[in-house]
């Protein structure tokens, strides 16, 4: 049963108090919060069958054609991180791409090809892994 405390707080406060960068939108695709270890927040564009991923990180992918029917199981499963390894990512279903980088200046996290929201010196940029 969750604490008094844990039922006032909003996701995204408790997400920003475990030190979760949240990033509101990205390509038109709101992202809600959720409780999870795995995953930060997710959100889906309904006409471009579109699903997006916020990890704990801040980085965020898309999933192209992705049916509503996944969208709405997405957010009824009590596990989410679970959902997304075994139904999003390792199905082979579907397309993801990573729509955030990080500013070479800063470190900061924010969406690809757009000017760094904290220093302003340089673009987001993919880095090599």
């Amino acid at each position: 049963m969750p604490s008094l405390l844990s039922r006032l707080l909003t996701e995204d406060f408790q997400a920003r108090l475990r030190g979760i960068v949240m990033i509101d939108s990205t390509h038109t695709i709101a992202l809600e919060p959720v409780t999870s270890q795995a995953l930060a927040a997710i959100g889906y564009d309904p006409e471009a069958h579109e699903l997006a991923v916020q990890f704990p990180s801040g980085h965020i992918f898309h999933y192209a054609n992705v049916p509503l029917s996944v969208w709405l199981e997405f957010q009824r499963v009590p596990s989410k991180g679970a959902f997304y390894a075994k139904e999003i990512k390792r199905s082979g279903q579907f397309t993801g791409r990573k729509v955030t980088g990080t500013c070479t200046s800063c470190g900061d996290i924010g969406v690809l090809g757009t000017r760094c929201s904290d220093c302003g010196c340089s673009e987001y940029r993919s880095q090599a892994r």
